[in-house]
């Protein structure tokens, strides 16, 4: 039986940690009640990178989209790929520092 995946209460779009993500490529703590965090999550998470060998999005991506953004999760999908390129583009940055 797989659990089902509800709305989050997000009460914010941004928050501290996110502050330091920008930083920081790899920085592993969310905050469950920001977008920012949840963006950056899935960003970096299986879900999207089943998606991409894919080349389609796997039923439970969409279903957590649909938990953050509800109607909206295409534009949301649209955000986790630009969170993706920007945490791509950081790590090659550190690496080459």
């Amino acid at each position: 039986m797989t659990a089902a995946i509800l709305p989050l209460e997000i009460d914010r779009d941004s928050c501290d940690y996110c502050k330091v993500a920008q930083e920081r490529a790899d920085y592993p703590l969310y905050r469950a009640q920001c977008r920012g965090c949840a963006v950056r999550s899935l960003a970096c998470g299986p879900m999207f990178f089943q998606s991409g060998l894919d080349g389609s999005l796997s039923a439970p991506y969409r279903k957590a989209l649909c938990g953050i953004f509800g109607d909206a999760w295409r534009q949301g999908h649209d955000l986790v790929k630009a969170e993706h390129a920007r945490v791509k583009a950081a790590r090659q940055q550190e690496v080459a520092s």
